[in-house]
């Protein structure tokens, strides 16, 4: 059921009603010849500028809601989403606004699709492994993000994909009363622990916190999986519950991960590849002109390229004082390099012979096509250098331009 109270509209009187108006005043009874005179001549001026502001306003101006679980300083927010909303509001000309609502203040990572899906959030930011079961497509191609080659190269292969190749994602989005905008790409994943590790020994019997296939790296460790949404695992490691995560090293800062973290291996695992930027309630999306629509086309490369060029320059950043904060960076041992590279050899099979088991019948197809996409903009990357702009610019003619009216 749609919640009107998330998509305001602002209404305005026609200008037969302003005339009118004006007219019942203009010829009230008690004027003066010389006072219907000079009011005559004011109300002239006054309704010239209201018909000019009733043709203005024509278009109805909608507030949306951006809903998500993650933290208000988290880099997809304040790098992208932000710029994102304020550069589509301005080319609405105030047509378009965004209120965001972070921090999992009305959906949380498991909920957001439904809730997007309901409309008590007009679109939102999620993960497709929280939300699986409702987008197995996604879900699966995630899973192969042990082969993803970068950020910008792995957010561009996901998101033309998902958007021009796969009609089972759209068909799960469909399923959901959702559309989605873009699917990035975040920062290569890390072995992140409490306690004394200084070799693949010290993992085996530790709890780790994982996403998606990474699961399977740490029981080829000897250790026990454990899924839970990230915004859980702070406390979890504080209790005891996980001793170590798989996951960006920003997170380090976002969730606040090194008050209770000690030790990092550092060594790329790969990156989480399933984070849906922007996802609109379809009725919402539908409702926009098209013109609208190509605005948000237009802006939604630089609202990748944005998450990516802040990932990249964070990084350094985080890392030195990671670093001043106690945590030690180690070198992986010939153990862990060779538990890795097993699990990413055994990895794409068993995602795809699981995709299969749950109805994905093209799963080979699409991981062949993966791959083929990831080549691709592993090369366009390579071209670009640090160009984000020129990045964001092959994004729009090779994958957005194709999907605008």
């Amino acid at each position: 059921m749609a919640v009107a109270l998330h998509r305001e509209r602002s209404t305005h009187r026609t200008a037969s009603d302003i005339l009118a108006h004006h007219t019942e005043i203009l010829w009230e009874g008690t004027m003066t010849t010389a006072t219907k005179g000079r009011t005559s001549a004011a109300l002239l001026t006054a309704l010239t500028l209201s018909l000019g502001l009733a043709s203005a306003d024509a278009a109805q101006a909608t507030d949306l809601t951006y809903g998500s679980h993650l933290p208000i300083n988290h880099s997809i927010l304040v790098s992208g989403f932000d710029p994102f909303a304020k550069a589509v509001t301005e080319a609405t000309g105030g047509g378009i606004t965004f209120t965001s609502q972070p921090g999992s203040s009305v959906v949380s990572a498991k909920t957001v699709l439904t809730g997007i899906g309901d409309e008590l959030v007009s679109s939102g930011y999620l993960a497709d492994a929280y939300v699986a079961d409702q987008l197995p497509t996604s879900a699966f191609l995630n899973g192969l993000g042990m082969e993803s080659k970068g950020i910008l190269a792995g957010s561009a292969a996901m998101t033309e994909l998902q958007m021009l190749n796969c009609p089972g994602c759209e068909e799960d989005l469909e399923n959901a009363n959702a559309v989605s905008m873009a699917v990035s790409t975040i920062s290569p994943y890390l072995m992140m622990c409490n306690g004394d590790i200084s070799s693949t020994a010290d993992l085996v019997g530790k709890k780790i916190r994982y996403s998606s296939s990474w699961g399977m790296f740490a029981a080829e460790l000897g250790a026990t999986p454990v899924s839970m949404p990230i915004t859980d695992t702070f406390e979890a490691l504080q209790r005891g519950v996980v001793d170590c995560v798989i996951g960006a090293e920003f997170w380090l800062e976002s969730y606040s991960l090194w008050d209770t973290l000690t030790t990092v291996i550092d060594m790329p695992l790969g990156a989480f590849q399933g984070a849906h930027l922007v996802v609109f309630n379809q009725d919402v999306w539908e409702d926009m002109s098209a013109d609208t629509h190509k605005i948000i086309y237009d802006n939604i490369p630089n609202m990748t390229v944005g998450i990516a060029k802040q990932m990249v320059e964070e990084a350094s950043s985080i890392r030195a004082q990671a670093v001043e904060r106690g945590l030690k960076y180690i070198q992986p041992d010939d153990a862990f390099v060779a538990a890795f590279a097993r699990t990413q050899v055994t990895a794409a099979t068993s995602v795809i012979e699981k995709a299969e088991s749950k109805g994905i019948d093209n799963a080979t197809d699409l991981a062949a096509q993966f791959r083929t996409l990831m080549d691709k903009w592993a090369a366009i990357a390579d071209e670009t250098g640090d160009d984000y702009a020129a990045f964001a610019d092959k994004m729009r003619t090779e994958i957005f331009d194709k999907r605008a009216p």
